[in-house]
C-alpha cells in the first residue's frame, strides 16, 4: 500500500463510490460478498487499492494544511519540490497566551500587535513523494485547508 487503508467510516462515507470502484472492477454485489466471506485477502487488497485511490485523489487535489496546538499554528503549503511552513509562535514566557481557543483569531491578532507571538517561515525538500508527506502531517494533527491562513500569515511575513 502506497497510503494507508481507510477506515470502516471513511469506507462507509464513501459507500456508492466502493460501489463504482468493485463494478469497474467487475465485481457485482453478491461476488463481494463472497470474496468477503470467502476469500478476505482479496477483498482486503481491493479495500488497500480504494484506498490508495481514495488518499492520491484527495492528496494530489491540495496544498495546503493547517496544525494548531497551545503554543503554535503551522501552515503548510505543498509546492512540487518543497514544502514551505509558516509558523506563529508564542514567545518564550507568554504561558498565558493559549492559541487553541474559541478566540483563535482575536487571540493570534492581538499576540502578533503585542509581539507575544513570533512569526517563522521555512523551507524544505520533500524526503518522500509530497502526498506521502501530506499523509504524514495529516496522521500528526494535520488538517486539509484551503490555504487562506498561508495566504494571510505569508502577507505579513514579507
Amino acid at each position: 500500500m502506497k497510503f494507508q487503508r481507510l477506515t470502516q467510516k471513511e469506507l462507509e462515507s464513501l459507500k456508492d463510490d466502493f460501489v463504482e470502484f468493485l463494478a469497474s472492477n467487475s465485481i457485482e454485489a453478491k461476488e463481494w460478498e463472497a470474496l468477503k466471506k470467502n476469500e478476505n485477502d482479496k477483498a482486503e487488497k481491493l479495500i488497500e487499492m480504494f484506498s490508495d485511490i481514495v488518499w492520491e485523489r484527495v492528496l494530489s487535489n491540495n496544498r495546503f494544511l493547517d496544525q494548531l496546538n497551545e503554543k503554535e499554528f503551522k501552515c503548510y503549503k505543498f509546492n512540487d519540490s518543497h514544502v514551505h511552513v509558516i509558523i506563529a509562535k508564542v514567545k518564550e514566557g507568554e504561558d498565558k497566551v493559549k492559541l487553541n481557543n474559541k478566540n483563535f483569531v482575536k487571540t493570534l491578532k492581538n499576540g502578533l500587535m503585542k509581539g507575544r507571538i513570533e512569526l517563522f517561515e521555512a523551507r524544505r525538500p520533500y524526503e518522500k513523494e509530497r502526498e506521502q508527506e501530506m499523509l504524514v502531517m495529516l496522521q500528526g494533527g494535520a488538517i486539509l485547508s484551503r490555504g487562506n491562513w498561508y495566504t494571510t500569515l505569508k502577507e505579513i511575513v514579507t
